[in-house]
């Protein structure tokens, strides 16, 4: 995606990595776009849909 806007882009998987990704992206004072693999179980905010829906505690029925 950063690509296409013309943004120097970079995929991180470690927090070392991260850490190096930023600096480099700070001090090119460029646009620039981190994209950062979290893990499976890394919380329920990370794309797990279901988890904004929780089951109503009584049935209604309209």
């Amino acid at each position: 995606m950063g690509d296409a806007f013309g943004a120097q882009t970079y995929y991180v998987t470690t927090p070392a990595q991260l850490g190096s990704a930023l600096a480099e992206a700070v001090a090119s004072k460029k646009p620039c776009l981190i994209d950062v693999q979290l893990a499976a179980d890394s919380g329920k905010e990370s794309g797990h849909i279901g988890y904004l829906n929780p089951a109503p505690l009584i049935d209604i029925v309209v």
